[in-house]
């Protein structure tokens, strides 16, 4: 249980100095070139990553793409819960997005995508966007059926715009930069986002940021971390430090003078969970962001001139 008086997020908030934050110069390029694009396009496809489908949206996006063809592309979804993820799809299905959840690895959901953005006539425009790590290059590549986009497990391989002809869809794609938001709703938002590998290794102390999704998933998913990291590390570690140096000490991560490597922990704990050594999480729960997602329908409602004046 967290500390005494302590809430799970302000727990989460203390296991990191101050607010992650990521904003490369080129994201910053990137975003004012998306303003002029978008109104040259016919579809956009904002690709995110199935673990956030939230917290890993760019929610200016909403606003930049106006009434043009929206398509939700939720990848890694091999990585996600099942069930989680399909309701995710359903819930964006219900608020007029068409959602699709597709590992672009394996090429599993690619074949329904690509039927749905096959447009009669001449070829459609389709802006690609997301943030970085959300593999974007690799479905790209699944889409145009070649090796056109340069892929990587690291934020930021993707620096430059350009057009990529994608014959079997009969379509042009505009491929993007992974694109964060300037500013993140919280500290929860950041550390997500760092989790799945959206923001580079410079922005963030890996033994932080393990210590705090190893006492996230403690709390919301400990049958995961007993199954890895064995059930005694759990009831060694009460506190986030604990937790971090019980880990350390089961996987013998040993540093000089026999001192646990708090580094090399935390680091081994967020490459588990990135490449699904952990099992299959979403971190978003659709149930408790309801409040969020209500106010944010009720905001896109009066955006658009219907049920203005009403909550």
């Amino acid at each position: 249980m967290p500390e005494a008086g302590k809430t799970l997020l302000e727990e989460l908030t203390a296991c990191v100095p101050g607010l992650i934050h990521w904003y490369p110069g080129h994201m910053a390029k990137a975003q004012k070139e998306l303003q002029k694009k978008i109104s040259q396009v016919d579809i956009v496809l904002e690709i995110v990553d199935a673990r956030v489908p939230y917290n890993g949206r760019h929610l200016d996006l909403e606003k930049l793409a106006g009434r043009k063809d929206r398509v939700l592309v939720l990848t890694k979804a091999d990585l996600a819960e099942a069930e989680a993820g399909e309701a995710w799809r359903q819930y964006y299905l219900r608020t007029g997005r068409q959602a699709f959840l597709v590992d672009a690895v394996s090429g599993t959901g690619i074949g329904r995508l690509g039927r749905y953005l096959r447009r009669p006539g001449l070829p459609a425009r389709i802006l690609v966007v997301g943030m970085p790590n959300t593999g974007k290059s690799t479905l790209i590549n699944r889409l145009t059926g070649q090796r056109r986009a340069r892929t990587g497990a690291a934020p930021g391989i993707t620096r430059g715009l350009q057009w990529l002809q994608a014959e079997r869809l009969n379509a042009l794609l505009y491929d993007t930069p992974g694109v964060l938001q300037p500013k993140f709703l919280d500290v929860l938002q950041g550390l997500k986002l760092v989790w799945v590998g959206s923001i580079g290794p410079n922005a963030y102390d890996p033994a932080a940021a393990g210590m705090a999704l190893a006492w996230y998933l403690k709390h919301t998913k400990p049958e995961l971390l007993s199954a890895r990291y064995g059930g005694a590390a759990l009831a060694e570690g009460d506190t986030p430090a604990g937790l971090l140096t019980a880990i350390g000490r089961r996987r013998g991560f040993l540093a000089a003078g026999g001192q646990i490597d708090l580094e090399l922990t935390g680091t081994a704990i967020l490459k588990d969970f990135r490449r699904g050594s952990l099992g299959r999480v979403t971190l978003d729960n659709l149930a408790e962001l309801q409040p969020q997602l209500q106010a944010e329908e009720a905001g896109e409602k009066r955006d658009n001139g219907e049920g203005a004046g009403r909550l």
